[in-house]
């Protein structure tokens, strides 16, 4: 996977929590566009890929993505997050790299 993509999706996951957040802003800004509702058209397919992709995942890649996304933690590093889930950092790498190869495919690119 190309390394832009790779960040690009890691910043669709960071933004997850906030998707709805986002879309209500720019829907009660005074100046809403056509441009505004595209994005918000992406926003929406973008968290319906994701919700998806977390709904067929196992638990245990759920709670790698909950702790290196959701629940974004500065301090921790990658080992960090392996250690405090109690799983290698082998483990982490493969769960987290399926989990965005699946969400990849997911949305088309």
């Amino acid at each position: 996977m190309k390394k832009a993509v790779f960040l690009h999706m890691e910043a669709i996951l960071r933004d997850y929590p906030k998707i709805d957040e986002y879309i209500k802003n720019r829907q009660n800004s005074a100046y809403y566009s056509i441009e505004d509702d595209r994005f918000i058209a992406s926003l929406r397919w973008q968290k319906k890929c994701v919700t998806e992709v977390l709904l067929k995942t196992d638990f245990a890649t759920k709670r790698v993505i909950d702790a290196l996304y959701f629940q974004r933690n500065p301090n921790l590093t990658l080992e960090g997050v392996a250690d405090h889930l109690h799983i290698s950092r082998t483990n982490l790498y493969y769960k987290r790299n399926h989990f965005l190869e699946t969400l990849r495919k997911e949305l088309g690119w």
